[in-house]
């Protein structure tokens, strides 16, 4: 929208409030480059969205923001609408890097559709689209560690709970369970996990079982083994993930309750 661009353009450009100049970030030189995201950059901003943007420093200025806490600030001052605002984070080139290698999928999600308002590193664009990709293998091993997850909650923790008629434990396992079987779907289709706030809208525009939907919100609501088994089925009949019962529990434990020992995440900070 047009007072997006424009708000854009003032935190680029500058701005003179009550008549001093503030040097936009496209003049200080330890700016290297400036990348829009959020829904904004999606294209299905609302009129009232603000702009999410990674403001890309140099080594030494990102050491220097994360040392002062400042790694991510709002900009109310260059908004050209009423209550609008520029949400910053400070990031580095070598922050891009270590995303494209090792970042979880909440960070990664955002490069799958940011785009450089401006920049003066060459190659950023190629830089970007290396942190949303992964292959084909690693999609496969991931959806297979959630498909063991949502097992092993649905299938273990949850009828403890009843067994052991602990509340909290009934409504974790329900928790987790929903989460595994939504970011094992999210997994077979290449769709990255932005996060618990989006799950439920992503997992609705993909592909999943016709009785999906109701199933979670019946679980959710009332968690009892009886749901679990009939998610975790419909969740297998539709995605056979090819991981054998008798390799569940080994997988579970390895990639959850090992995880500190392989210096690896679990597979709910994948």
């Amino acid at each position: 929208m047009q007072h997006h661009d424009e708000t854009l353009g003032k935190y680029l450009a500058g701005v003179r409030p009550l008549g001093k100049y503030l040097a936009g970030v496209r003049r200080r030189p330890h700016v290297l480059a400036v990348i829009l995201s959020g829904s904004v950059a999606r294209g299905d901003e609302r009129e009232d969205s603000d702009a999410d943007v990674y403001l890309v420093v140099t080594d030494e200025s990102f050491e220097e923001a994360r040392k002062a806490g400042a790694l991510s600030t709002v900009r109310h001052d260059v908004a050209t609408y009423s209550d609008g605002y520029i949400d910053v984070k400070v990031i580095s080139l070598g922050y891009l890097d270590a995303a494209a290698e090792r970042a979880e999928e909440p960070a990664r999600a955002p490069f799958q559709y940011a785009r450089v308002a401006w920049s003066r590193v060459e190659g950023l664009h190629e830089r970007i689209s290396r942190i949303a990709a992964l292959p084909e293998a690693e999609w496969r091993r991931r959806e297979q560690s959630h498909i063991a997850a949502a097992r092993l909650y649905g299938g273990y923790f949850l009828p403890q709970a009843d067994k052991l008629d602990d509340p909290l434990l009934r409504q974790w396992a329900a928790l987790h369970l929903v989460t595994a079987a939504g970011r094992a779907l999210l997994a077979r289709q290449h769709v990255l996990f932005e996060g618990p706030k989006y799950l439920s809208r992503a997992v609705r525009e993909i592909d999943r079982p016709t009785e999906y939907d109701a199933l979670v919100e019946q679980l959710l609501a009332a968690p009892r083994p009886e749901t679990a088994f009939a998610l975790l089925g419909a969740l297998e009949s539709h995605q056979p993930a090819g991981l054998g019962c008798e390799e569940t529990l080994g997988r579970f434990v390895q990639d959850d309750e090992l995880a500190w020992f392989f210096s690896t995440p679990p597979p709910e900070r994948y």
